[in-house]
């Protein structure tokens, strides 16, 4: 993989990795409201950018695009 990605998007794939970890870890805790912003800063920046990442992984089969075309779209999102 080393070969077809940059560094900048091997640190960006690592972000939303933890990113979503975090948030599926506290997933529970969010779910039943027990969670109050403010209490954990990488939760909050997960809750924050879920529905970025969400909406880029959740594509429709009808959509497609160039691996360039996918990439920029990876590093644009507000994470």
């Amino acid at each position: 993989m080393p070969a077809i990605i940059t560094e900048s998007h091997r640190t960006q794939a690592a972000i939303v990795r933890k990113l979503m970890a975090v948030h599926t870890r506290s997933a529970d805790m969010i779910r039943i409201g027990a969670y109050k912003p403010g209490m954990d800063v990488e939760l909050d920046r997960s809750i924050q950018a879920m529905p970025a990442l969400r909406n880029f992984l959740e594509q429709r089969t009808e959509e497609s695009g160039t691996f360039e075309q996918i990439l920029v779209r990876f590093q644009g999102l507000a994470i």
